[in-house]
């Protein structure tokens, strides 16, 4: 009882200020409509069930102002949707859930015949009609497309998230080109990388964030689509690489996207990845044309940019992977084994739980077993050095677990034999040092 006369009390007043400011205005301009005082009423009542989540009795009131006065306020469609919500969630059966999807569509449409701001209110719309309507794609695409068109840079996360998926849908479908998916896929990166960016200008990093991670979800959607691949990316982009080649903001697009694409063989590539550096050197633009460098056999140099891209690096985890890079070339190609475990020790320092550096030491160990030791007794000691870094692998990265019982499966039968372990006097599970470059000191097991 004391909270129905609380409310009633509350009412009584907000009436008594609305009817006092009503007596000034013509009823028949009015914006609350023929029966301002029953406007007033019924908006009352239902946002008071709605502040206690009490969408049942909120709904008959919420619908006569919503058909009676419907230029009253926006808040009437911010809570259409929450009601509506609530209904398609408890829908008895199909039929009434689509007759209910079918009326949250109209509130969306009436809010912007009364209260405009048909950008931000499309975004909206368009991530509810494939939320709920998929069957709707390439009419929830349009939608979703008119709202990034008004909206550019303003546009909201999840409206660039679920345009950019639905772009991509259409592709897999053979409704849309190959080339429109790119298009639409750098026209919203374009845009949320503009927010980004003046969300970190500004100091709002809880923003920032957001949009960083709705970047991601944009470019994974993109790169998983199919859609992107070198036949597309190169000729899509060499036109406005010729006409802009002094564009950062379009070079470091090019460089990202075809390395997502494994495009980095190509020779747009290499020029885009060549042109940003000597614009903006960078860790990224380092990166990239150490990748590049490598592509063309150019070891020395790609090694060296590889140093500088780890020297202007800040993130740990990508310098991690940029140290891990560089030791497998240094292994692979420069043929300098112990400079590459020192790059491997780097990364696992940096990143340790990536199991990718203990696999390549192991694979350093077994390659070199056969300069290790004056005969094979000492050779066959360096693999256990090497199934060692294995087992180690797979204990910090159980994503590596298969690889590393290959190699363990695979290197365990050069083990020295029990006749061998006895002749040179050592005795299974206790300690042995492996001497040579590796110098560090195992467990002996026999074959």
């Amino acid at each position: 009882m004391k909270h129905k006369s609380s409310f009633l009390l509350i009412f009584t007043i907000l009436l008594s200020i609305f009817t006092a400011e009503l007596k000034a205005q013509d009823a028949s301009t009015s914006k609350y409509g023929n029966d301002s005082i029953q406007c007033l009423k019924n908006s009352s009542l239902y946002r008071e069930f709605i502040k206690q989540d009490n969408f049942k009795d909120a709904f008959p009131y919420w619908t006569w102002v919503y058909n009676n006065c419907p230029a009253s306020s926006k808040n009437i469609y911010i809570d259409g949707v929450k009601i509506y919500y609530n209904k398609i969630e408890k829908a008895a059966d199909d039929s009434q859930k689509e007759a209910y999807i079918d009326t949250l569509l109209m509130v969306y449409d009436q809010r912007m015949d009364y209260f405009g701001q048909k950008g931000f209110v499309n975004g909206r719309k368009g991530v509810d009609m494939l939320r709920f309507r998929p069957s709707s794609l390439s009419l929830a695409y349009e939608t979703l497309t008119q709202s990034v068109e008004e909206q550019g840079k303003k546009v909201e996360d999840a409206v660039a998230i679920t345009f950019m998926q639905a772009s991509t849908y259409l592709f897999k479908n053979d409704e849309i080109t190959q080339e429109q998916t790119l298009a639409d896929f750098t026209k919203i990166l374009s845009h949320m990388e503009a927010r980004y960016n003046n969300y970190v200008a500004t100091g709002k990093q809880a923003n920032a964030d957001r949009a960083k991670t709705a970047i991601e979800s944009i470019e994974n959607a993109f790169m998983e689509s199919g859609a992107a691949d070198c036949d597309v990316l190169e000729p899509y982009f060499m036109p406005k690489f010729t006409d802009s080649p002094g564009d950062v903001e379009l070079l470091s697009k090019i460089t990202k996207l075809m390395e997502k694409a494994y495009c980095t063989d190509s020779d747009l590539y290499y020029d885009a990845a060549k042109q940003l550096h000597k614009l903006e050197p960078s860790a990224e633009s380092s990166a990239s044309m150490a990748r590049a460098a490598l592509k063309r056999e150019l070891f020395s140099e790609s090694s060296t940019f590889y140093l500088q891209a780890i020297e202007l690096q800040t993130d740990e985890l990508e310098k991690s992977k940029l140290y891990y890079e560089l030791g497998l070339i240094t292994f692979s190609q420069l043929n300098n084994y112990s400079l590459a475990r020192n790059y491997a020790y780097k990364s696992i320092e940096l990143d340790k739980t990536s199991g990718k550096p203990y696999i390549l030491i192991g694979n350093l160990y077994a390659a070199s077993a056969k300069q290790c030791g004056d005969d094979d007794f000492q050779q066959r000691t360096v693999y256990w050095a090497a199934v060692d870094k294995f087992e180690q692998a797979k204990k910090v990265d159980p994503s590596l677990v298969i690889e590393a019982n290959k190699l363990i499966e695979a290197y365990s039968p050069y083990f020295p034999d029990g006749e061998s372990l006895f002749f040179n006097g050592l005795e299974e599970g206790t300690s042995y040092k492996v001497g040579c470059w590796i110098n560090e000191t195992t467990t002996i097991r026999k074959n």
